[in-house]
């Protein structure tokens, strides 16, 4: 290998460890203080094709477990502020039942990841907690402004899953076990 490309090819690592050293040190935090989801970037990651990949930690600050949450993430022209476009990421942890995952429990934390998919350095993002969907046992509750109305597609998922729930029971104590296995076959 010559001495030009191995010099090209250190350059090019030093500016994308630069670009990382840059965006982690302005370590993203979710901005309404009283949101019952904390969420920071941990790491943003450059990918080759110039699109960023962003780990973020979580952490339910509530004193419920939380069913499901919508991110919301801005992505903007650094040098206008104009927003250029809008990401977000869903997630729905539980859907009842007493044998399904009971959610995110108070004071939990756990990791996720977001892609950015606009290309370019000259952008900013703003990330946000959009919707939060609590599992309580009494009545439904939820927190945040639902900006993006992922409580319809949370509510539809859920709904979903308690129809098809209720339709494989009724299969069971109709037909038996093996109706049930066919038809999850199929």
């Amino acid at each position: 290998m010559s001495y030009k490309r191995i010099t090209a090819a250190f350059c090019t690592s030093i500016v994308a460890l630069a670009a990382v050293i840059l965006t982690r040190a302005e370590e993203m935090k979710s901005a309404d203080p009283s949101t019952p989801l904390q969420v920071t970037v941990s790491q943003s990651i450059l990918n080759p094709d110039g699109t960023r990949n962003l780990s973020l930690q979580l952490k339910n600050t509530s004193a419920n477990s939380i069913a499901a949450y919508a991110l919301r993430l801005d992505i903007l022209d650094a040098a206008s502020g104009k927003l250029i476009a809008v990401a977000d990421r869903t997630i729905i942890r539980s859907t009842d039942g007493p044998t399904a995952r009971l959610g995110y429990a108070p004071g939990e934390m756990w990791s996720d990841a977001l892609q950015v998919p606009i290309i370019g350095d000259n952008i900013q993002h703003t990330l946000s907690v959009d919707y939060v969907k609590f599992r309580t046992t009494d009545k439904p509750s939820a927190w945040g402004p639902d900006t993006r109305k992922e409580s319809i597609r949370i509510e539809a998922t859920i709904a979903g899953y308690r129809a098809e729930r209720a339709r494989l029971r009724q299969l069971l104590k109709a037909s038996g076990t093996q109706a049930v296995i066919d038809d999850l076959a199929q």
